[in-house]
């Protein structure tokens, strides 16, 4: 465990691991200890719950994703249109090839929050804020319905990773070119 990594954060990402790796069933406060290399009943110290434990996994892949660089790089709002395509590719492809098991994770918790109020409310909130980033950004472009036009881009977007890690993708994950071509019918549609 590094200086700047607490007890919570480590069993947060052993259980990013377990969910990742053996889905929701394989996700028990042992699992995580074990994952964790922790003595049994860490994880119940710090999270009681098995809701706790979902809780504790959404809040550190909202943290870990906000701590990645932005998937709109800065200034996007002022590239031409083939240029603000390279970079949304090249961004993509990066948050591909870096995050997959934490993309694995979050898609698993999307699936539990449906029957799970309090996960449900964490994983709204994580996903306004992405959607108010783009939503500004296309405001930004000068886009009409820039939110409707922002969900367009996250279901969009959401579909691409998931592909990526659970679909076709996941035999062959999507290339910066491929990624591309099929951004740029949606940006055409999108912008201004």
């Amino acid at each position: 465990m590094s200086p700047s990594t607490t007890r919570r954060d480590q069993l947060a990402d052993a259980a990013i691991t377990v969910i990742a790796e053996q889905g929701m069933r394989g996700l028990t406060h042992r699992s995580v200890d074990a994952a964790a290399g922790a003595p049994i009943g860490t994880t119940s110290n710090h999270a009681r719950s098995r809701t706790a434990i979902l809780l504790l996994a959404m809040r550190r892949i909202t943290e870990l994703d906000a701590a990645e660089p932005s998937l709109w790089p800065a200034g996007i709002a002022a590239l031409e249109p083939a240029e603000m395509l390279a970079a949304l590719s090249e961004s993509l492809h990066t948050r591909i090839e870096r995050s997959t098991p934490r993309l694995i994770a979050r898609f698993e918790l999307a699936l539990e929050a449906t029957r799970v109020p309090e996960l449900r409310a964490e994983y709204d909130r994580a996903g306004l804020a992405t959607r108010g980033e783009l939503t500004d950004i296309l405001l930004n472009l000068g886009t009409s319905h820039a939110h409707q036009k922002a969900s367009v881009l996250i279901a969009w977007l959401d579909g691409i990773l998931f592909d990526a890690v659970a679909g076709l993708g996941d035999a062959t994950p999507p290339t910066k070119r491929e990624l591309a071509g099929s951004l740029a019918p949606a940006l055409t549609l999108l912008l201004p």
